[in-house]
């Protein structure tokens, strides 16, 4: 650490810190969005594959970030990305159920 760094906080911390924060500050806004996008006459839903990091076999593994987009042809257009495993069928439709 040099004399601009000032404090160092561990990145850990950091990560902590704002999965705190954005977790329970941020949730009532989520879900207010998530039911503005969900309550369109057609919603367009697709999957792209990540990288995520499985801690046991000390490597990565595939998963999948899903979209659920309201249609380009909707006055307001609005997306909301969801977090899976997988790219089963039950997976898409998970978030349409709650």
């Amino acid at each position: 650490m040099n004399a601009r760094s000032g404090v160092h906080t561990p990145r850990a911390t950091l990560a902590a810190w704002s999965g705190a924060g954005a977790g329970a500050g941020m949730e009532p806004l989520f879900e207010a969005h998530k039911a503005f996008v969900r309550g369109c006459r057609a919603l367009h839903a697709d999957e792209t594959p990540v990288a995520m990091l499985d801690p046991g076999a000390r490597k990565t593994k595939r998963a999948y970030v899903w979209g659920y987009a309201r249609s380009e042809f909707d006055a307001q257009l609005g997306v909301v990305y969801d977090f899976w495993i997988g790219r089963g069928g039950k997976y898409p439709v998970a978030p349409l159920k709650d």
